[in-house]
């Protein structure tokens, strides 16, 4: 397998000693899917994005920590950047390609997350923000539960 893959690291700002120890970056052979992995062979709960004009959606990720998420996030109009300085994720998204970035957080609090790719004059306005607050690890995750149940 090896050689297989194109490394990202230089490409989605990984490269050198300044970082992306928590995850290995790869692109898959002419599936157009760039991935950032951190872990291998755990069940993930996939989470989709999008991002456009100055939005991600959903504009909050409410998440457990150390419970595995899979980020499926597609830039709609054009290329625009993930970027979580928290947990050293910064990656393209490249227009109308899924992109998966798969980790899993191992702290609480609330994490700001941005567009990393310069996309027009309200760039700077471009972010998020990943919810791993203490009172939702203390209800044990009932929103998602919640959530499934009602068909949301």
């Amino acid at each position: 397998m090896e050689g297989q893959y194109e490394s990202i690291r230089s490409r989605s700002g990984c490269a050198g000693a300044s970082g992306c120890d928590r995850a290995d970056a790869l692109t898959l052979p002419d599936s157009g899917r760039s991935y950032v992995q951190a872990g291998v062979g755990e069940d993930a709960r996939e989470i989709v994005i999008t991002a456009k004009k100055y939005d991600f959606d959903p504009e909050v990720i409410t998440v457990k920590q150390d419970e595995r998420i899979k980020l499926v996030i597609t830039a709609l109009d054009h290329d625009h950047g993930f970027k979580i300085d928290a947990f050293h994720i910064d990656q393209l998204l490249k227009q109308g390609e899924p992109t998966t970035i798969e980790f899993t957080p191992d702290k609480t609090g609330t994490f700001p997350f941005q567009c990393s790719h310069f996309c027009g004059l309200g760039h700077k306005g471009m972010k998020g923000q990943l919810d791993l607050s203490e009172r939702f690890q203390k209800l044990g995750g009932m929103t998602a539960e919640l959530s499934k149940k009602i068909g949301m």
